[in-house]
């Protein structure tokens, strides 16, 4: 009876791993396919964008997996940083993030940033606080201050916070969303590394469909 047992168990286990293995993700329990497709910024590349906050946790957690996963990205492949606006205390970060990007070293601050948050316990909540911050990392403070405040930074948080909230339908952080078309987040995906494992396989369907 106990071996009888033990092999149900491990069939079970074995079908249910079967399930996750690339090329038996389910659009609706893996990933979300977006009810209207969503325009991506270079129509000739396939974009992959990573919903997430620098206060999130589960963001700093996921942010190295992200960055070595970029690493080994194809050529046809991009991937935008969007931070998520859901309460107006995230909307000094997703400044920030803008700032660093319009000043060129956003690539230089990304993971400072998240230490400097989790790790060291630092809040930059305002204009002020940013331009310290990315002076540390070689900007000048006076062009980090204008661009934290201008137009263009301004324009940025605010179409990115719709395009999150109103086109991707995200409610939490980190998701991401490949081409427009499908969203992917923790909670269908069970860890984080799958979440880039199925991006990979969607990638690859998107990749196949254009041939």
């Amino acid at each position: 009876m106990r071996i009888l047992t033990g092999l149900l168990v491990l069939t079970l286990s074995m079908g249910a791993m079967a399930q996750l293995a690339p090329g038996h993700y389910q659009a609706g329990r893996h990933y979300e396919v977006l009810e209207k497709p969503v325009a991506t910024s270079d129509p000739d590349k396939i974009e992959v964008v990573e919903i997430f906050s620098y206060l999130c946790g589960h963001c700093f957690t996921f942010a190295p997996l992200v960055s070595a996963w970029e690493e080994r990205l194809a050529d046809d492949v991009v991937l935008v940083h969007a931070h998520a606006v859901w309460a107006p205390a995230m909307e000094a970060y997703a400044r920030g993030l803008h700032t660093a990007k319009a000043l060129g070293i956003f690539e230089k601050v990304h993971m400072p940033i998240f230490t400097s948050v989790h790790q060291e316990r630092k809040q930059m909540n305002d204009a002020e606080a940013w331009a310290d911050f990315l002076a540390s990392y070689g900007a000048d403070r006076d062009d980090a201050l204008k661009a934290y405040n201008s137009m263009g930074v301004s324009n940025q948080v605010r179409q990115n916070a719709n395009r999150i909230r109103e086109d991707y339908k995200s409610r939490g952080t980190p998701e991401l969303v490949v081409d427009g078309k499908y969203r992917i987040s923790a909670r269908g995906a069970g860890t984080h590394s799958e979440m880039l494992r199925i991006a990979d396989y969607l990638i690859e369907q998107i990749r196949a469909e254009r041939k």
